[in-house]
C-alpha cells in the first residue's frame, strides 16, 4: 500500500534489480534517468510494512564511495569523466549485489 503523503513509498517487497555497466569514462550517460537502476534507497525510513525513498539512492552513496577512492589515488582527471567511472563503478556494484 502506498502513502499517500508520500507519492515515492513503496512496499517493503519491493525487489532489487541491476544493471551491468563498465568502467570507461567514455561510456556516454544514461539518456533517461528513469530506467536506471538506483538501487533503492540508502538509508531507507520505514514505518510499519512501508519503505519511504528519501534522501540519497544507493546508486549515488555508491557512487560517492568511489569518487572518495578515486580521489586519494592522486590521479587527476575531468570532473565530467570522474563523475562517468564513479557511476560507472557504482552500477557495477549494484549489478554484482543483485546476483544470487
Amino acid at each position: 500500500m502506498d502513502n499517500e503523503l508520500n507519492p515515492r513509498a513503496t512496499s517493503v517487497q519491493a525487489g532489487v534489480g541491476g544493471a551491468a555497466g563498465g568502467l570507461d569514462a567514455s561510456a556516454p550517460a544514461a539518456p533517461d534517468a528513469s530506467h536506471v537502476d538506483t538501487g533503492g534507497p540508502a538509508f531507507p525510513v520505514t514505518a510499519g510494512y512501508e519503505v519511504f525513498e528519501i534522501g540519497v539512492t544507493k546508486r549515488d552513496w555508491f557512487a560517492g564511495q568511489a569518487l572518495v577512492g578515486m580521489q586519494i589515488t592522486g590521479v587527476h582527471m575531468s570532473a565530467e569523466d570522474t563523475a562517468k567511472i564513479a557511476y560507472s563503478i557504482s552500477d557495477a556494484m549494484l549489478a554484482e549485489r543483485s546476483k544470487p
